[in-house]
């Protein structure tokens, strides 16, 4: 019997033995086996949304595909914050590459109430004149409805007809959705208002200077209310395609306690340019950035950022200007004219018992497009101005001391 047992635990510690050896070299399969995989998931916290896929699995040390952080209207985004060794950052869209972890990214948003109140741009509003002509024919970056858009060449416009009844600034309003396809007939409003669309073109013949001519195509609005004034309104311009900026019109009526506003959703409008077409870009984020279309061939150093449709819409306006500072150094017959070729602008919450937002940081990438003659030139010492300055400003905007390209960043 001892024998047995004898034999039998032998076989058993042989056997366990052998269980030890199949676990062992099981676990160090295990443990030496690569990741295949790993989820980066992206989450959006507060008032905002995310384009883009957010849940994804990657290869280790492959990149994510772009997630942008849209926030809602009225809304900001903040920044991305995560695990996995993530530093924060607000770069938007976001990719993540080499990917090492599992990571959960969130895009965080929070509330940005009330409009930008500045200057008033020179020239808005209905005003009377002595004949059609435009008020304004800058560029123009604006704001209307939750939607930025820009807008390079004749799109700012005002037109009237010489009976024009001056209108009101804007309150409560109400928007009746109006054709924007070109095709004619008229719509009625509240209070007998009546509204006419149809096509408008304006031709720009190219001049000896070498500058491109360009076709503008708009949709015209005539808008006639019951005393019989009559007004001639010609779109901003939403570029051409979908997804492009609204244009509001906005009408004031002696008898009523609100504005009636004609929403067009969106404006057709086409710039024919050779060899480029000059469209516009419309983003749907309270940060707004973007590359300046180059069509426009006269006034390229000024621009307009228009705020809740710019102040001949009731809202507010910015008069963006570019410039060439005097350089140490350089010796120059002219140094030419100057346009906007991107931007960046980012808002802030308002302080405490201010009802304005304010701008966090206006960034604004200047290029000179003709020179006659330079013997120096450094096209980042171009310096992008806003005017008004803050009191105390020249430009030397971050007040270091220098005017050199650290100044095209304002705010800061």
């Amino acid at each position: 019997m001892i024998n047995h047992y004898a034999r039998t635990g032998g076989i058993n510690r042989r056997r366990s033995t052998l269980y030890l050896c199949l676990a062992g070299l099981l676990a160090t399969t295990m443990l030496s086996s690569p990741v295949a995989a790993y989820t980066v998931t992206f989450l959006a916290s507060g008032p905002g949304q995310l384009q883009g896929d957010t849940v994804q699995t990657v290869p280790p040390g492959g990149d994510c595909t772009p997630v942008r952080a849209v926030a809602d209207g009225g809304n900001l985004f903040f920044c991305w914050s995560g695990t996995g060794g993530f530093a924060n950052t607000r770069l938007n869209p976001l990719t993540i590459q080499n990917v090492s972890a599992d990571m959960t990214l969130t895009a965080s948003f929070g509330a940005n109430p009330g409009p930008v109140h500045v200057l008033t741009e020179p020239g808005g509003d209905v005003v009377l004149i002595g004949q059609e002509s435009p008020l304004n024919t800058s560029g123009a970056l604006f704001y209307v409805e939750g939607r930025w858009g820009v807008n390079s060449t004749y799109g700012h416009m005002y037109f009237t007809y010489p009976n024009v009844c001056p209108g009101a600034k804007v309150l409560a309003h109400q928007l009746l959705a109006i054709p924007c396809d070109g095709t004619t007939g008229h719509i009625y409003a509240d209070y007998g208002f009546q509204v006419q669309a149809r096509q408008y073109q304006y031709s720009i013949a190219a001049d000896q200077s070498g500058e491109r001519g360009y076709i503008y195509y708009a949709i015209e609005y005539e808008i006639e209310d019951p005393a019989g004034w009559l007004v001639i309104l010609r779109s901003r311009g939403s570029g051409h395609g979908t997804e492009n900026a609204h244009f509001n019109v906005y009408l004031g009526h002696p008898d009523a306690d609100r504005t009636t506003g004609f929403l067009g959703d969106p404006v057709w409008c086409v710039f024919e340019t050779d060899p480029y077409t000059a469209a516009e870009l419309s983003v749907n984020e309270s940060e707004i950035w973007g590359d300046m279309p180059t069509g426009e061939p006269a006034q390229r150093a000024q621009y307009w950022l228009d705020v809740d449709g710019g102040s001949d819409m009731g809202g507010r306006s910015f008069h963006l200007i570019t410039a060439g500072p005097p350089l140490a150094g350089v010796v120059t017959a002219h140094l030419g004219s100057s346009f906007i070729t991107s931007f960046d602008i980012q808002f802030a919450s308002a302080p405490p018992g201010d009802p304005d937002r304010v701008i966090l940081e206006l960034t604004l990438e200047p290029f000179v497009i003709r020179e006659e003659r330079s013997v120096y030139l450094d096209l980042a010492r171009y310096l992008a101005e806003i005017s008004p300055l803050p009191a105390g400003l020249d430009g030397d905007l971050n007040g270091d001391g220098r005017i050199d390209a650290a100044d095209l960043v304002l705010g800061k």
